[in-house]
């Protein structure tokens, strides 16, 4: 993912979500007269990126809500548990994907899904929202978050 194209509003999260599409979408013409098992595999991959993308879109909705008013503790608790929820149904996610791109073979937690991201200190408006949002979602088991920057830069 290039973060020195990401303008405002756009999401680190939602650009892995469109990726892993993407990814499963090739995966699905590739295998066509694909078995029962792995087609049911694609299936609850699509319907767990779909869930998990209206999820983003509840959760970024929200956010701007509360930000136009005054936040509430508990406001701000509900939020954190969404987060949360959406961090474990993301990682069930990563799961899945990652048995349909190895074929179905169980690798255990040897296994992984590497996700690059360059640039993020080109991007000086929003680079440290880029940040966060990867404190925030990307910190799940077996994903591996590869961040090129200028430390400098940064500074």
């Amino acid at each position: 993912i290039d973060a020195s194209t990401m303008e405002k509003g756009e999401d680190i999260f939602e650009m892995l979500l469109a990726k892993m599409t993407g990814e499963i979408l090739k995966e699905d013409k590739a295998f066509q007269n694909m078995d029962a098992q792995k087609d049911y595999l694609i299936r609850e991959v699509h319907k767990r990126l779909g869930s998990l993308y209206k999820k983003v879109l509840k959760l970024k909705q929200r956010s701007k809500n509360l930000d136009s008013k005054e936040e509430s503790p508990i406001s701000a608790l509900r939020e954190l548990a969404r987060s949360i929820d959406l961090r474990q149904e993301f990682e069930e996610l990563i799961k899945q994907y990652l048995n349909i791109k190895t074929g179905n073979k169980n690798y255990g937690d040897n296994c992984f899904l590497v996700v690059a991201i360059d640039d993020v200190d080109m991007n000086i408006e929003y680079g440290f929202d880029i940040l966060e949002q990867i404190q925030r979602y990307l910190k799940v088991n077996r994903l591996l978050v590869l961040l090129t920057i200028a430390y400098e830069q940064l500074l």
